[in-house]
């Protein structure tokens, strides 16, 4: 389609109302402009002309990078997994999922984040059944609001005892995670609580490590999903094997690990998600092909003050063909002996 001025059609539409293009007034530029405008925009938006249509992906939420700040309750697309997540926490580098084997599989790093959904799911909170054994990234609904919050973080009151026992009667955090299960350093730092993975006997048993050497000094005799739930531990030798001979063994202390829902030190509120588009101009077709070449994978979606929105999407970044915006023809007339301030509009 050839390109025309504006003001070439502006200048020919005053010509045929007989008005003198060289002697107008000010209202009369006015005038035709807001007329040329009103027909501009009833022609534009007339039909799916060809020539103003557009194809594109546009993501449907702010794109994860490391260097960017998320405040609790703030969603992001990770290309990754090509799947949303909601912040539980503020977090700055934390990724939202983790590369694990197999080789290509991610895990979401549930200490800072959860997968965002439309809607969620999950049993109800019951206070003596739910109060512990829950793993990060459980999901409960709360009776008390009857909205779903997601465990994300353990209470830091576990406590390690026994007489003799080393790095017993003192406090551990829970900072983290280890090969995906909470893992928990002590008050001094010297020794940590973590999920052994692979090694030790029996295999992925809860261990705990001196923090200086690495070197395990006990392992418990159930894999158990935090370690208040271990029915026991033994000594272990510098691999991880049974070592009787190191006794005594500890006593892993922590009657309530992450309280009720309504604990934000623990829980993330789940808030539905609609994957959003902000996008200027008139949407004929979203889908998870071009839909301007191909009908496959077309999307229902829905218009709002906000933007696009897309009920149902859960990954991906949508492909969206639309019509151009409007040009509205605004403004006063280019003067060059004029100084304008910003935000002024004038026509060219």
């Amino acid at each position: 389609m050839p390109n025309v001025d504006a003001s070439v059609i502006l200048e020919d539409a005053e010509r045929m109302i007989a008005w003198d293009i060289t002697q107008l007034e000010l209202q009369q530029e006015q005038m035709a402009r807001q007329a040329f405008s009103l027909a501009l925009q009833e022609l534009w938006e007339g039909w799916w002309w060809a020539d103003l249509m557009e194809s594109a992906q546009f993501l449907a939420a702010v794109l994860y990078a490391a260097g960017t700040a998320f405040n609790a309750g703030d969603t992001c697309y990770f290309p990754a997994t090509q799947k949303f997540y909601q912040a539980m926490q503020a977090t700055t580098g934390n990724a939202p999922a983790l590369y694990t084997n197999p080789p290509g599989s991610y895990l979401t790093n549930y200490a800072y984040w959860a997968e965002a959904r439309q809607e969620y799911g999950g049993g109800d909170y019951l206070v003596g059944t739910n109060d512990t054994g829950l793993l990060l990234g459980a999901s409960v609904r709360n009776p008390t609001d009857g909205n779903y919050y997601s465990l994300y973080c353990f209470d830091p009151i576990i406590t390690v005892a026994g007489a003799g026992v080393t790095g017993a009667n003192q406090l551990y955090n829970q900072e983290g995670t280890y090969q995906g299960q909470p893992a928990y350093v002590s008050t001094d730092g010297n020794y940590t609580l973590t999920w052994s993975g692979s090694t030790g006997s029996p295999a992925n048993a809860w261990m705990i490590f001196n923090n200086g050497t690495g070197t395990p000094l006990y392992a418990s005799l159930s894999a158990t999903a935090t370690p208040d739930l271990a029915t026991g531990w033994f000594s272990v030798d510098g691999s991880g094997n049974p070592n009787p001979g190191n006794n005594p063994v500890p006593t892993v202390v922590n009657p309530q690990i992450y309280d009720t829902p309504d604990n934000p030190a623990c829980w993330g509120k789940l808030v539905p998600f609609v994957p959003t588009i902000a996008l200027a101009g008139d949407v004929r077709a979203v889908g998870r092909e071009n839909p301007a070449n191909s009908p496959n994978g077309l999307h229902n979606f829905d218009l709002a003050p906000e933007g696009i929105r897309l009920p149902g999407w859960d990954r991906g970044v949508p492909w969206v063909w639309y019509r151009r915006p409007t040009p509205i023809i605004t403004g006063d007339a280019f003067d060059p002996t004029v100084n304008y301030s910003a935000a002024t509009n004038i026509t060219y």
